[in-house]
């Protein structure tokens, strides 16, 4: 729509009457037309206006409207009283023409910085809050502890049992050995 609107008032400018108006304007009264009309495109895409800015808005129109009436006046001076009309037109044509130019180049940013945010933003999820509380389970600890208890008194019971029937077996091979020693004597 603004692009739309936009071409209108590009092709409305460029009418040979209009444009020849708007080519007596001076820069000063060009550059504060085409300003204000830039200031009225960033309050368009401002969000939620608050009463302040609501305000500054109703300022701003008013600046330009005031704007608007001295070109017309300086206009008059330059021109004959005839022209008036087309003065106007051609003021509210530059202005048009200047907001909808604003208005896009300012959507154009946005959308590219939204872009650009959508290509660098980091996916993320919410947090969900767990069914059960996480940590230590207590008595799987105790469970764990007690088979590992039982398993390494089991273990020593073998290893002492085994080491107390080799002291036997070293006790009984010396006795075997004095045995065969008083056979080879006699």
């Amino acid at each position: 729509m603004a692009q739309k609107n936009k071409n209108k008032y590009d092709a409305e400018i460029k009418q040979t009457d209009l444009a020849a108006m708007i080519n007596q304007l001076s820069a000063a009264d060009r550059y504060g037309i085409t300003s204000l009309a830039a200031i009225q495109a960033e309050s368009t895409l401002q969000g939620g206006v608050s009463d302040m800015m609501q305000n500054e808005l109703v300022r701003m129109q008013d600046q330009l409207s005031s704007l608007q009436r001295l070109v017309v006046d300086s206009m008059k001076k330059q021109a004959n009283a005839n022209n008036t009309g087309l003065w106007i037109a051609a003021v509210g044509a530059l202005q048009q023409q200047a907001y909808w130019d604003a208005l896009i180049e300012r959507l154009d940013r946005r959308i590219e910085l939204l872009k650009k945010q959508e290509r660098d933003e980091l996916k993320m999820t919410a947090a969900e809050v767990p069914d059960e509380k996480s940590g230590p389970k207590r008595a799987l600890i105790i469970l764990l502890a007690t088979f590992a208890a039982l398993f390494l008194s089991i273990l020593w019971a073998f290893i002492a049992e085994a080491i107390t029937k080799s002291r036997e077996n070293s006790q009984s091979s010396a006795l075997l050995g004095k045995i065969g020693a008083a056979w080879r004597a006699k």
